[in-house]
């Protein structure tokens, strides 16, 4: 399955469960927003991986991570080696998918970067 990043705030729309009612303000939901980490460095390549941090009432924490990829120097949006490369969008819809599975609600695009989506859920019960 092939996700755009311009879709995946569409595509990435989770339904409450059934019975669940929506959050009444923003404090009641948990917000995150994938990034590009670097992991480690190479002559020519280097090691990163995608991560959604969230934050919500009990702070911050990591909402998902994608498998490790290879790219030439960063995630530059416009570079040949970002979006277009088959590992790096792997790694971006394997964490997207895992976001929306886990109950993540799409919001509307984060920073300037293709792969910044940002998410919200409501806050678990008793958290």
């Amino acid at each position: 399955m092939s996700i755009s990043p311009e879709s995946a705030n569409v595509t990435a729309r989770a339904s409450l469960p059934v019975g669940a009612s929506a959050p009444e303000s923003e404090s009641q939901w948990d917000t995150c927003e994938v990034r590009c980490d670097y992991l480690k460095g190479g002559v020519i390549h280097y090691t990163y991986a995608f991560c959604a941090e969230a934050v919500g009432p009990t702070g911050r924490y990591m909402a998902g991570t994608s498998a490790p990829f290879k790219a030439r120097f960063n995630c530059d949006p416009d570079a040949p080696w970002g979006r277009q490369n088959q590992q790096t969008s792997a790694a971006w819809e394997e964490l997207i998918a895992t976001l929306v599975r886990d109950g993540w609600e799409a919001l509307p695009p984060g920073d300037l970067f293709w792969y910044s989506c940002r998410f919200r859920r409501p806050v678990p019960v008793g958290a």
